[in-house]
């Protein structure tokens, strides 16, 4: 299936179960969705004025045994989508290097997977799964996990962070000097680090600083470093 890119601004994926898989290719000019493994009785494609959405809906009371999992493959070009908008039930989600002005992400039992990502907000939640983030080059963040752990490897350009974990560890790295953040970490089973010195929980420091990091980990460790 291909959309012409000035056909798409916003792009919402309703899932209960599936793969999905994002990749932005500057020799691509058009939308490329690949469908594989999908029952079609149950996926649904609309297209209304900018907005793209995809729906795939299990019946109730149906009990998969062998079904091969559904994988949605999207390739887009060098553009930037108003919203990406992924609700994803069973199944994890590859964003690749995704640019959007607002990025939301759901999963219920799955990770969360991205090389780099260029967006103005991203909000995440998670259930059950990690979220593994390489750079983020984002204004404000916010993430939510039940269980599993949240890293991300290089975030740019932020002015409020918020990553909480119930059970799982948190791993930031800022990529920016750490005077510019005003910082909040707590952990009820875990230890704090920043910037590789260990700290008491809860921690606190820069509370005049026009940026604001807050961390909190129930059951993990956290650990906050800054490049510059």
């Amino acid at each position: 299936m291909t959309l012409e890119a000035k056909q798409v601004q916003t792009m919402v994926l309703d899932l209960d179960c599936g793969e999905v898989a994002f990749v932005r290719s500057n020799a691509a000019d058009e939308i490329t969705l690949r469908f594989e493994n999908f029952y079609s009785d149950w996926l649904e494609r609309t297209l209304d004025e900018d907005s793209f959405k995809v729906q795939y809906k299990i019946p109730k009371g149906y009990i998969s045994g062998s079904d091969p999992t559904p994988t949605l493959s999207i390739a887009l070009p060098e553009i930037e989508l108003e919203q990406i908008e992924l609700n994803l039930n069973l199944g994890s989600a590859d964003l690749g290097t995704l640019k959007a002005k607002s990025i939301q992400a759901d999963l219920a039992l799955g990770s969360l997977y991205a090389d780099e990502l260029q967006t103005g907000q991203l909000d995440a939640t998670l259930a059950l799964g990690s979220a593994e983030l390489g750079t983020v080059q984002a204004e404000r963040v916010t993430i939510e996990n039940a269980q599993g752990d949240v890293t991300i490897s290089r975030l740019v350009g932020a002015s409020q962070v918020q990553v909480t974990d119930q059970l799982g560890n948190i791993a930031l790295t800022l990529g920016e000097k750490a005077d510019g953040y005003s910082v909040q970490a707590a952990c009820g089973l875990g230890s704090i680090t920043v910037s590789g010195a260990k700290q008491a929980s809860p921690y606190s420091a820069n509370s005049k600083a026009a940026n604001a990091v807050i961390l909190d980990a129930a059951l993990g460790d956290i650990t906050l470093n800054f490049e510059e």
